[in-house]
């Protein structure tokens, strides 16, 4: 160190004095404290109380620092990756003070170093991790037997929960009581004792996020941040002896998301019989959580895969009709793919013309150009008609000039919203986001307003009452809806729907006999009235806008390439919607039967069927032409607006790759 950049403790903490006098100072700076834990709070209760001026450390910790402790700890960087905890702080602590006093514990905290850990220490700080049980309930009854004050400050959600063990008041034990409990009771009563006043569940927008039985849960930087100015505050009262402190069974909660402040007070501790009430529901809801299997998204990539098999992994999340995926992956050589596209639109009337299928194999062929771009790889595509279906061969070719696609980190994300939005207009950023997704083929019209919404909800609602009654479409009903599974895998889940539990158990009723379902929907008046207000009207009322999408110009009517043009720029247009925070529900029934009444195409054995459909293509004409838009030139419709806070807890997921893999093609493991 050089003489100009001489350390000097005066110089270095000065700022400090007004808040504490130059006597104070002096103390902190022959004070010790004791910190269990150097990665979450632990970090970062050590730096801010070497700020503050404190002199002399304790610190343990037996870790060492990953990739998932970057969002939260102090130490966490590229170039500490894989390096001890505690060496890291530690060398981080003597950065901001070179005449700190530190003594380090790698091995962690254990029964039998505790007591030479807490020798001479004037405070100790609990850092540990959540889970740390066996640990934390050793070194706070240690701390009750030396008459060392002690205080936690856990971060949780986006806020600090504080509660002080002092001297001759309540122990740690008295207050939590997790002595000889399994190991779930001791998680519902350490969280209840932390915040029970604060309703965290109010904003955990994914529940599933906390694993207890892999002790896994989520965090925040500024639950952390927030921790440490807390320790720090009580640090100065109980170090310098004024200033209030309160200890258990009070505990001090400020959580910065809700804006709340909330001091609880429960006399008796574990005793306490609100605390008991708590302890018992917190362990239901964890037994819960723990007993639901998860299948909101993919698995993460196997490093042992191959190129092929990961561009494959993430494309196969395309979105398909009733989630059929009609599509078998034939890989011929490392960088040469055949999709075996299968066109069945005779067996359900909404793949009208098969064009709905050829536009899903169009999101498909987005999604691998997508894919393919996470590895510096570019993508051609030759689509040859083969009845029933079709091949679509796909040429890869590794290109240095090919950059990541910001769109490939939402295909798995992408998923349809059938509940109502919020009622938030459009922002001009988010329409000319979607408008140049596009590309020059297409260009999307825009329905706002509360007129157009009316519109196109009750021209949704009149296509879902054909729809709901026809006997063809009641098989299909029956055939791709899933009565038993949240994630489904090739058939939509009864919950994403998007009706109410009262009209499902119903559905499921009217839904077990085809001729009772042809009965109560196509005959019985008012018999679909629930399922259009709930699945059109009101949703379609609720959101910030219905689209069109439209071709710029005229295509071959029989051309398959121009659907397949069409889903890919579909693809890009939902990608991009998710990525600028938007929802989006299609509206595919109402394109089906319009298509229908303009063709005069019979699709139905009930003979009123296709009058209905004409009427339908007569509004939906005369909506187009009031928007100046061809209606042979519209190749898709939807709904779109900011989704609810509460993510859905009920999605169509995709087959396991190898499901959909060719008899003589497998993915290569590696």
């Amino acid at each position: 160190m050089s003489a100009q950049h001489a350390f000097d403790y005066h110089a270095a903490f000065s700022r400090t004095l007004g808040w504490v006098t130059t006597l104070e100072l002096q103390q902190l700076r022959h004070k010790r404290v004791a910190i269990a834990g150097a990665g979450g709070v632990g970090g970062v209760h050590l730096l801010t109380l070497a700020r503050l001026g404190i002199g002399a450390f304790n610190i343990a910790d037996l870790d060492t620092f990953e990739l998932a402790n970057f969002n939260r700890q102090a130490g966490a960087m590229m170039s500490t990756l894989g390096q001890p905890k505690v060496e890291v702080m530690a060398t981080m602590a003597r950065d901001i003070n070179p005449e700190l006093d530190l003594r380090v514990f790698p091995g962690g905290i254990n029964a039998g170093n505790v007591e030479d850990f807490l020798h001479d220490v004037d405070l100790y700080i609990d850092a540990l991790d959540f889970f740390a049980f066996e640990a934390r309930t050793a070194v706070f009854a240690a701390c009750a037997r030396l008459d060392i004050p002690a205080i936690t400050v856990a971060p949780l959600g986006m806020g600090a929960a504080l509660i002080n063990f002092l001297p001759g008041q309540m122990t740690f034990e008295q207050y939590f009581g997790i002595a000889g409990k399994s190991d779930a009771d001791k998680t519902a009563r350490f969280l209840v004792g932390l915040a029970p006043g604060t309703p965290l569940r109010h904003y955990l927008i994914e529940p599933h996020r906390s694993d207890t039985p892999h002790r896994r849960g989520p965090s925040t930087p500024m639950s952390v941040q927030l921790c440490a100015g807390v320790a720090g505050s009580e640090a100065v009262k109980i170090l310098l002896k004024r200033g209030r402190t309160w200890p258990a069974p009070h505990s001090i909660t400020y959580d910065a998301f809700l804006n709340r402040h909330i001091h609880c007070w429960r006399p008796g501790g574990r005793y306490n019989p609100y605390t008991r009430l708590q302890v018992w529901l917190v362990s239901r809801y964890i037994q819960h959580q723990a007993a639901i299997a998860k299948k909101s998204g993919p698995a993460q990539s196997d490093a042992s895969q191959d190129t092929m098999s990961r561009i494959l992994d993430l494309a196969r999340w395309a979105p398909s009709g009733d989630n059929e995926q009609p599509w078998r992956f034939e890989v011929r050589s490392e960088t040469r793919l055949v999709v075996h596209f299968l066109n069945q639109h005779a067996d359900n009337l909404y793949n009208y013309a098969g064009r709905p299928s050829l536009i899903s194999l169009g999101c498909l062929a987005e999604n691998l150009r997508l894919a393919a771009s996470r590895h510096g790889w570019s993508m051609a595509w030759q689509y040859q008609p083969q009845p029933p279906g079709g091949l679509l061969q796909v040429d890869f070719d590794r290109d240095a000039a090919q950059r990541t696609e910001p769109l490939c980190e939402f295909i798995a994300l992408r998923s349809v919203d059938r509940r109502p939005y919020r009622r938030v207009a459009l922002e001009t950023r988010q329409k000319l986001a979607l408008e140049q997704a596009l590309g020059d083929e297409f260009r999307v019209c825009w329905l706002e307003g509360t007129r157009a919404r009316w519109q196109c909800s009750r021209l949704n609602a009149s296509a879902s009452r054909i729809r709901q009654g026809l006997p063809e479409a009641i098989r299909v009903h029956r055939r791709i809806l899933d009565w038993d599974h949240d994630y489904s895998t090739d058939r939509i889940p009864v919950r994403a729907v998007g009706v109410s539990a009262p009209t499902r158990g119903i559905m499921q009723w009217v839904m077990r006999q085809q001729k009772r379902a042809e009965f109560m929907l196509g005959q019985l008046p008012g018999g679909t009235l629930a399922a259009q207000l709930e699945m059109e009207l009101l949703p379609g009322m609720q959101c910030a806008a219905h689209f069109m999408l439209v071709r710029n110009a005229p295509a071959e009517p029989d051309d398959p390439s121009a659907s397949i043009r069409t889903g890919m720029a579909l693809q890009r247009f939902w990608l991009t919607a998710t990525k600028v925070g938007l929802a989006l529900h299609p509206s595919v029934a109402t394109l089906c039967f319009a298509y229908y009444g303009h063709h005069q195409a019979s699709f139905s054995r009930d003979a009123s069927a296709l009058p209905r459909a004409r009427r339908l293509a007569l509004r939906f004409d005369r909506m187009c032409l009031e928007n100046n838009v061809i209606p042979e030139l519209v190749v898709f419709l939807g709904r779109i607006g900011t989704p609810l806070p509460q993510p859905a807890h009920s999605r169509s997921v995709r087959m396991p790759l190898a499901d959909l893999m060719m008899e003589n093609s497998t993915p290569n493991p590696g």
